[in-house]
């Protein structure tokens, strides 16, 4: 089992949404060793691998989603070379309900037979969003995100999957509002109890259990959401010694405005960060390992920074990196764990990179060798693109020749959208998860496209 120790954050912002979903990298597993530039540089670096799949791109099986969130990698099925998860959200059937959605590719390309899109609510929900999915070592994955009830109720969900299927032998067996309840878990404890409550990102801790990122509005307020953690047992039950209250295992942190916790980092010595936003500011909160808040940091309990984002994520070990679209530019930040500005990256930890015009930024990795890839799209013509500067910000050149790769899925995808970016295990190669709508048929379905690295 993974146990995520301090690291990196990742710290995205979107402008207006330009795609939609969040893929919190508590995510990805993708790691930044913060290394030098001086390595073998790889000629092919930025170019479509075209042995994989059909010419470089692999489809999942049929379905309808509207939007991806998150992509992650397994090892298994290993005579398959592993299998490549996405999640976000989708229609079940001809739109009687959307609902947490995921379909996988197998690790060598090939399309998993008879297996589609899977779109799965929580019991007593009529629908539900996908925020983050998490992977651990052991090829499971945890699918968070919020559902949705009636009257305006919603509260943080999280599906567990034993490589692409839901492991039934996870979760609350009475569900929900009498739902089913297998392989599923919530933080609802009674209808509009938890009325506001967002799950953005699950991570496994090395006994099984897992700690759960949100925000939090109790009801009647609408000008105030506060940092929100919560844990499950291995088993998937609330675990009730978690937090303050004894009846309720988990811990609402005040964040003085519109606060959400996107991910959950565990310390070496139990203690957790939550990593989110303020009132759309870079903020973070320590928690002690029973989930009280630790007011020996920063201001009783929380840093906040001035850098505006739409989403934060963690990627291990070492500092802070995030991207905004405001003003129509595209601007890189970098800070420390603790949310101290990185006064050796750009101006205060913010930097202006060159990029072509019309680009959109969506998501962002960083590679062992410090190296930042960003992924959006052309505002122009639609299509979507891969960009690679050095550890210090600037273009870097050996990647496809100028910097820039702009892939043409035309053949094969019509209108792609919401590209997320994942580091292949292997080291060698990153894969461009989207999702669009392939030729021939009607619906959205995901897709990935595998570049080296």
């Amino acid at each position: 089992m993974k146990h995520w120790t301090a690291g990196l954050l990742l710290f995205i912002a979107c402008g207006d949404d330009g795609g939609g979903g969040t893929r919190t990298d508590g995510g990805n597993g993708n790691e930044d060793g913060g290394g030098s530039d001086a390595e073998m540089i790889n000629p092919d670096a930025g170019k479509v691998v075209t042995t994989w799949g059909t010419n470089g791109i692999a489809i999942t099986g049929g379905g309808n989603v509207d939007s991806l969130t998150c992509i992650v990698e397994q090892t298994e099925p290993a005579a398959m070379g592993g299998r490549i998860v996405f999640a976000g959200r989708g229609s079940a059937g001809s739109g009687l309900y959307t609902g947490f959605a995921w379909g996988s590719v197998f690790g060598n390309g090939m399309t998993p037979s008879n297996e589609g899109i899977m779109v799965e609510r929580i019991g007593g929900a009529q629908s539900g969003d996908v925020n983050n999915c998490t992977a651990t070592a052991d090829n499971e994955v945890y699918v968070s995100g919020t559902a949705r009830a009636n009257a305006g109720v919603k509260y943080a969900a999280v599906f567990k999957l034993a490589g692409s299927v839901i492991d039934t032998t996870w979760g609350d067996l009475d569900g929900p509002g009498g739902g089913p309840g297998v392989g599923q878990a919530t933080t609802e404890s009674g209808a509009g109890v938890d009325n506001g409550s967002e799950g953005y990102a699950a991570v496994e801790l090395s006994d099984g259990k897992v700690v759960l990122a949100g925000g939090y509005r109790t009801m009647g307020d609408v000008d105030n959401r506060n940092f929100y953690l919560y844990r499950f047992e291995a088993s998937g039950l609330p675990d009730y010694t978690f937090g303050p209250d004894p009846t309720y295992a988990g811990s609402v942190s005040p964040a003085g405005g519109i606060g959400e916790a996107h991910v959950p980092i565990i310390l070496s010595d139990g203690r957790i960060l939550a990593a989110g936003r303020i009132d759309n500011a870079i903020a973070v909160q320590r928690f002690t390992a029973t989930g009280a808040l630790d007011g020996t940091f920063g201001t009783v309990g929380t840093v906040k920074t001035m850098f505006a984002v739409e989403r934060v994520a963690f990627s291990p070990p070492s500092s802070l990196l995030g991207f905004s679209n405001a003003g129509g530019k595209v601007t890189l930040y970098r800070a420390s764990i603790e949310g101290v500005a990185d006064a050796t990256f750009g101006t205060d930890g913010a930097l202006e990179p060159t990029v072509p015009a019309m680009f959109y930024a969506l998501d962002v990795v960083v590679q062992p060798n410090g190296k930042i890839l960003v992924a959006g799209y052309d505002q122009g013509d639609g299509a979507l693109v891969v960009l690679r500067f050095t550890a210090a910000g600037a273009p870097d050149t050996t990647w496809n020749g100028t910097g820039v790769t702009k892939l043409d899925v035309s053949s094969r995808i019509q209108v792609p959208q919401g590209p997320r970016l994942l580091l292949g295990k292997d080291g060698t190669s990153v894969y461009v998860g989207a999702f669009g709508v392939v030729s021939g048929n009607i619906y959205a379905q995901y897709f990935a496209v595998k570049l080296y690295l």
